[in-house]
């Protein structure tokens, strides 16, 4: 009966060692649980602060980009106006250029003086 007795005792103490040994792993669990947690919160963290980063960057970069397109924009209406407007004077001189050497070759009346001046090349209308 003594080994009976015994093998209870020995089953007991080992079933102790068992408990306390799965103890001992759920508490270890937990804290890796924890741990992890913290990590995952902290890279979560670290990943928003760098996308806000980013984003901000990007942000000032688009309005550069804008900005110079805008700064392109405006210098090529500049351009445009100004080709037109040289356009414009060159006709003019020219009409005025072949209304003074028509005058020079002929005698012109006051009608045909006026009706030269209304012409919309040489009044630039």
């Amino acid at each position: 009966m003594n080994n009976g007795t015994s093998a209870g005792t020995r089953q007991e103490s080992v079933r102790t060692q068992q408990l306390a040994m799965a103890s001992e792993t759920a508490k270890r669990i937990a804290e890796m649980r924890r741990k992890a947690l913290a990590v995952h919160i902290e890279v979560i963290h670290k990943r928003n602060q760098k996308m806000a980063e980013i984003s901000a960057s990007l942000n000032a970069t688009m309005k550069a980009v804008r900005s110079r397109h805008e700064s392109v924009r405006m210098e090529m209406r500049r351009e445009t106006v100004n080709r037109e407007v040289h356009l414009r004077v060159s006709r003019g001189l020219q009409a005025l250029e072949e209304f003074v050497r028509v005058l020079r070759q002929s005698t012109v009346t006051d009608k045909r003086l006026t009706e030269a001046i209304r012409d919309p090349v040489v009044s630039g209308s």
